[in-house]
């Protein structure tokens, strides 16, 4: 059975006439009336009753007529579907992010692309850098906006998207406060709240040499790879962290915000992904992504 024979067969059955079915479908009578006899020959029913001056479905063609019908729309449709895939205009899309970036322009370019894209579907997961790279090289997540720091990028794509420095985040209540900005040699004792080193070693180990080149004894008292932790923990007296300079949007109360003297490693941050060729929603996300990127 072929396509082509439902469409000979609909137009018929809607026209209750072969003569002008055939003008519809711009064809000449005989071929298209070969195409619907082989069709009841191999449905095995009679789907018209003819006579010299008229032409009648019988119950098979009238059931077969709504039937045709729906898989000739479904058809059409998958094939809409199928053409605005490839334009990057339906699909889904898996995006993961540390949460840094949460306070950057991710959100606007999500509304933005949410905008121009309404019928992609888009998928956000927080994720460490780690499992987002893992993730994006095995398929399943489509891109990922991580921390890099001298992380193997080989084989993906990649695009920086913001670059930041570290501030020191202390309770309102440390006796440095009141400070404009502070030196890591100021820091002798003080337990330090960390990012998990197996996340970001390398940058974790520049961290900690920069805090052992200032005299100071680096004292962990908590790692975690959630920022939220961290700024409460520090809040409540627990010690002081390095975080990026975005995290003052937080707005977490307790908390004050150095710039630090000494340079520490500036943070980038940078969308990375798997290039599949073709235009597919993760070009059109892309293609959204960099003119936030160019105007940020």
């Amino acid at each position: 059975m072929e396509l082509r024979q439902l469409k000979y067969f609909l137009a018929v059955a809607e026209e209750l006439h072969f003569g002008n079915a055939a003008r519809r479908m711009n064809i000449s009578q005989p071929p298209l009336s070969q195409q619907v006899k082989q069709l009841e020959e191999e449905l095995g029913a009679r789907l018209f009753e003819r006579t010299s001056r008229s032409v009648a479905l019988t119950p098979e063609g009238v059931f077969f007529k709504e039937e045709a019908k729906a898989i000739l729309e479904r058809v059409e449709r998958a094939g809409d579907t199928v053409r605005a895939m490839a334009r990057g205009e339906e699909g889904s899309l898996s995006i993961g992010f540390v949460v840094i970036i949460n306070q950057s322009l991710l959100p606007e370019v999500i509304l933005d692309y949410k905008q121009r894209f309404p019928k992609v579907h888009l998928e956000l997961k927080e994720m460490t850098t780690n499992y987002q790279l893992k993730s994006v090289r095995n398929g399943t997540l489509d891109i990922g906006f991580i921390r890099y720091h001298n992380q193997d990028l080989s084989g993906l794509c990649k695009k920086t998207y913001i670059k930041e420095n570290y501030v020191l985040a202390l309770s309102d209540r440390h006796p440095l406060a009141g400070r404009t900005e502070i030196s890591l040699g100021e820091l002798t004792d003080e337990p330090l709240v960390m990012f998990k080193r197996d996340n970001l070693p390398a940058l974790y180990d520049e961290i900690v040499r920069a805090f052992t080149r200032a005299g100071m004894r680096p004292r962990m008292v908590q790692e975690t790879n959630r920022r939220l932790t961290a700024i409460a923990l520090v809040a409540a007296g627990m010690g002081v962290s390095p975080v990026p300079e975005s995290t003052r949007r937080l707005g977490r109360e307790g908390v004050t915000y150095l710039p630090i003297v000494e340079p520490l490693p500036e943070i980038e941050v940078a969308a990375v992904w798997a290039d599949k060729g073709g235009v597919s929603v993760l070009d059109s996300f892309v293609a959204v992504m960099e003119s936030h990127r160019r105007r940020g």
